[in-house]
């Protein structure tokens, strides 16, 4: 005997309630980790310290950067790459991680990701 299953009755792994709380889970998940980003980030730029070791110094003193060598090198390269640009990017990471965490969310999150490459570099 066979019957047909319509959208509504497919066999599915999981429960509906349950799919949808773990995709609101996922999301909270990755707008901590946009905020934690972001954060770091801005951390390790505001700590930057040019006599900090990093590929292109090579110093034997203690590492002043509150991230420690790690952070050092990432304010390092930032600043040298993009300048002030990558305060931005801290910025917009900690916004987007914002506006996630509220439940907004990110309409057209391609473009977004698209649109910020050439916004840090000019």
């Amino acid at each position: 005997m066979s019957t047909s299953l319509n959208a509504t009755q497919e066999n599915r792994f999981l429960p509906e309630a349950t799919r949808a709380w773990l995709l609101r889970r996922g999301r909270n998940l990755v707008a901590l980790a946009l905020l934690a980003a972001g954060g770091l980030l801005m951390a390790a730029l505001v700590g930057f310290d040019p006599a900090d070791p990093s590929l292109n110094a090579a110093t034997d003193g203690p590492v002043a950067n509150p991230l420690g060598p790690l952070g050092a090198l990432v304010a390092d390269l930032g600043l040298q790459s993009l300048g002030l640009s990558s305060a931005l990017l801290a910025v917009v990471l900690m916004f987007w991680g914002g506006r996630l965490l509220s439940g907004r969310g990110l309409r057209h999150p391609l473009l977004r990701v698209a649109v910020l490459a050439p916004a840090l570099v000019t």
